[in-house]
C-alpha cells in the first residue's frame, strides 16, 4: 500500500498530515478530477509510525511493514475494491423508487409519507436474489434548500430484501465498505438540526416528524463510527435509541463521541417515542 500510495502523489509528508488521491476507490471514479481528488489522509502518529484512511471508501491502516503482515494491507485493498465495485454495480443497476414495490414497502408497510431521497433506489428482483429497496451509505450534497443531489458512486449499499408483495421484510444486507459513512435521507434542517437513528424506515419518520434532517447507520455497530462524519455546523443531533442492549449501548458511545466534539446531543427512546 505504501508503494501504491507514492506512486499515485509526489507529495510527502509535511506537517502532522497530508492529503492524497485514494488508490483504492479513485481508479474507479469517473471523472478523472474525482479520480485524483485527495480524499485519504495520511498522518504521523506520536510514535512515529504513519497511517492512513480515506474519508469516501473507508479504507484505513498503516503505511509501515513492522506493524503489518507484508502483503496484508495491499490484500485488503483488493478485498474492499472488488466490494465497493460490486456495491456500484447494483446501484447502477436500480431504478427510482416512485410507483414501485419499493415506495408500495415505504408507504403501505412502514406508513412513511414524506419525500424520497435520491439516495434510495429500487432494485429489481434478479435470479435467486428478491427484490430490494437500495440506499447508498456516504455524505452527498445538498443541491437547493432541503433537496439532496443523487449519489454518484456510493463506496457502500444497504439492501432491505423484500417478500414478493413488499409489505415484508426478509432481511438486510450491507455491501462495501462501511465504517464512518451515513445513510443521508434528509438534510441538516434550516435550524441546523439532524437526526440520527440505526435504521432507515426509523430515520425517515424521525425527519418526517420533526423536520430534522435524517441519517441512517445500517446497524448498531456502525452507528458508534458516524461521530466524525457529523459537520461541525449541526447546532443539535437527537439520537433514536433501539430499545434492546445493543441500541442503548451503540447510542451512548455516538453521544460520547459527539459530546467530546463539544456538540449538543439529545437521546429519544424509540420505546417512548409516539
Amino acid at each position: 500500500m505504501r508503494d501504491d500510495l507514492l506512486s499515485h502523489s509526489s507529495h510527502r509528508l509535511t506537517g502532522s498530515h497530508t492529503d492524497l488521491p485514494c488508490p483504492s476507490c479513485g481508479p474507479y471514479r469517473q471523472t478523472g478530477t474525482n479520480r485524483v481528488r485527495r480524499v485519504m489522509r495520511v498522518w504521523t502518529r506520536i510514535d512515529g509510525t504513519q497511517a492512513f484512511s480515506c474519508i469516501r471508501c473507508g479504507a484505513k491502516g498503516s503505511l509501515n511493514a513492522e506493524t503489518q503482515p507484508a502483503g496484508s494491507s495491499r490484500s485488503s485493498s483488493t478485498d474492499m475494491a472488488q466490494r465497493t465495485r460490486l456495491a456500484r454495480r447494483l446501484w447502477t443497476a436500480s431504478t427510482a423508487v416512485p410507483q414501485t414495490p419499493g415506495e408500495t414497502y415505504l408507504r403501505r408497510a412502514r406508513g412513511y409519507h414524506g419525500p424520497l431521497p435520491p439516495t434510495l433506489r429500487y432494485l429489481p428482483a434478479r435470479e435467486n436474489h428478491p427484490h430490494a429497496l437500495i440506499a447508498a451509505f456516504g455524505l452527498v450534497s445538498e443541491i437547493a434548500c432541503g433537496e439532496l443531489a443523487s449519489p454518484e458512486a456510493p463506496p457502500a449499499i444497504h439492501l432491505t430484501r423484500l417478500a414478493p408483495n413488499a409489505l415484508d421484510r426478509l432481511d438486510k444486507i450491507m455491501i462495501g465498505p462501511v465504517s464512518g459513512h451515513p445513510i443521508v435521507l434528509a438534510p441538516v434542517n434550516g435550524g441546523l438540526g439532524l437526526a440520527i437513528a440505526e435504521g432507515i424506515e426509523d430515520a425517515l419518520s424521525l425527519h418526517e416528524a420533526t423536520g430534522l434532517g435524517a441519517w441512517a447507520a445500517g446497524s448498531a455497530s456502525h452507528l458508534t463510527k458516524l461521530a466524525a462524519a457529523v459537520p461541525s455546523y449541526v447546532t443539535c443531533i437527537t439520537l433514536a435509541q433501539d430499545d434492546d442492549e445493543a441500541g442503548r449501548t451503540a447510542t451512548n458511545r455516538l453521544g460520547a463521541g459527539l459530546i467530546a466534539r463539544g456538540l449538543e446531543v439529545r437521546i429519544l427512546s424509540l420505546a417512548q417515542a409516539p
